[in-house]
C-alpha cells in the first residue's frame, strides 16, 4: 500500500475514534509548506429527531468562518477555522439575540492518482455555541462531523470537479430545556466544483446531500 496513504489512513482512525473533536466542507489537500487563508460559509438542512418532542422535524442554520490552512509534511493538510458575530434572531426562537462563537478543523490525506482521476480523505468538524443575550437566555450548541473521500477530475488547469461519498453527522443541544436534536439521514453525497486562479485564489462551490441539498463556498488565498 502506499505508505502516504497508509499513514493517512493511520492518523484519521485514530482522531475519528480516539480524540475528543467530534467535523462540513471538502476542500482539496495542499502541498507541503503551502498556506491558504480565506473565508467559508456554510447551509445545513436536514430532518432531526428531538428528544424533548419524541419526534423529528425540520431544522436549519447557516454561519461563517474565517479559515487557515496548512500543508504539512506531505502526508496531511491542517485546517482550523472560527468566527464570533452577532445573529439577532433564529428560526426557533425568534426574539433571541444570540452571540455566535464558531469553531472548527478539518484534515485532509495527500492525493492519491488513479489514472486520470485522483482521491483524498477529508474530514471537517464545526461547532456552533449561541449564547442568547435576550431575557430568554435559550442558549444552544450545534455540532457538525463530516467525513468523505472526494474524487476530482481536472477539466482544464485550473478547474476541477470532483464527486464524493460522504457520511455527516448533526447535532444540536438546548442548554434551556436539557434537550438535543440529532440528524435522522447520515450517509450522503457531495459534488462541487473547485479552481485556482492566476495561482493564488482560491474558489470552492459544493453541495451535499443527506435529506437536504447543504451548500457550502469557499474563497480564499494561497500562498
Amino acid at each position: 500500500m502506499n505508505l502516504r496513504l497508509f499513514s493517512s489512513i493511520i492518523i484519521f482512525s485514530f482522531l475519528i475514534f480516539h480524540s475528543t473533536l467530534n467535523a462540513q466542507g471538502l476542500t482539496e489537500p495542499l502541498k507541503r509548506g503551502q498556506f491558504e487563508t480565506g473565508y467559508s460559509h456554510y447551509w445545513y438542512h436536514g430532518e432531526f429527531y428531538r428528544s424533548s418532542v419524541n419526534h423529528s422535524n425540520d431544522d436549519w442554520w447557516s454561519n461563517g468562518t474565517l479559515y487557515f490552512r496548512l500543508g504539512l509534511y506531505d502526508i496531511i493538510t491542517v485546517s482550523v477555522e472560527g468566527m464570533v458575530w452577532p445573529v439577532n434572531s433564529s428560526n426557533n426562537y425568534p426574539g433571541g439575540s444570540f452571540l455566535n462563537y464558531a469553531l472548527g478543523i478539518g484534515l485532509s490525506s495527500p492525493s492519491i492518482q488513479l489514472l486520470f482521476l485522483e482521491l483524498f480523505l477529508h474530514m471537517h468538524y464545526l461547532e456552533n455555541l449561541y449564547l442568547d443575550r435576550s431575557e430568554q437566555k435559550s442558549d444552544k450548541r450545534f455540532r457538525n462531523l463530516l467525513f468523505g473521500i472526494p474524487i476530482r477530475f481536472k477539466i482544464v488547469k485550473s478547474f476541477t470537479i470532483w464527486l464524493a461519498p460522504v457520511y455527516v453527522w448533526n447535532e444540536s443541544e438546548y442548554f434551556e430545556d436539557q434537550t438535543y436534536s440529532r440528524s435522522l439521514k447520515s450517509p450522503g453525497v457531495s459534488i462541487g466544483l473547485d479552481a485556482l486562479l492566476f495561482e493564488h485564489f482560491y474558489l470552492n462551490f459544493n453541495t451535499i446531500y443527506t435529506d437536504y441539498f447543504q451548500p457550502h463556498i469557499i474563497a480564499g488565498y494561497r500562498f
